[in-house]
């Protein structure tokens, strides 16, 4: 089953449409809408720890891990998605940092629970 990358991107510099990331020009954040069935893309215009975060953000979305379970461990995902662990780190630093996942030390990476507002 061919899966594919979906995302937006808008050029900051032209700020014109090209299908890409979204670059909000007030705070400079990369938002980006993925598939949570998609693969990395490793030729694509997004870093992979960008497509692994935006994957993972989706699949959490999607009710794959819920708030207060433990999401795929460090190895699983490296397993997974064929990338380096440090990239897998990476990329749930970024999702730590958003406050959508929190890591406990030799436990795992968790859902943190869903605030309103």
């Amino acid at each position: 089953m061919q899966r594919t990358v979906l995302y937006r991107y808008v050029c900051a510099r032209a700020g014109t449409y090209l299908n890409g990331p979204v670059r909000s020009p007030a705070h400079s954040v990369v938002t980006m809408d993925f598939d949570p069935d998609a693969e990395i893309d490793h030729e694509g215009p997004v870093t992979p720890y960008q497509q692994l975060a935006g994957i993972l953000r989706a699949r959490i979305a999607r009710g794959d891990w819920q708030p207060g379970r433990a999401i795929a461990s460090e190895t699983s995902l490296v397993q997974q998605y064929g990338l380096a662990r440090s990239t897998v780190r990476r990329a749930v630093a970024v999702l730590v940092e958003e406050g959508a996942v929190f890591t406990v030390p030799q436990r795992g990476t968790y859902v943190a629970e869903k605030t309103e507002g």
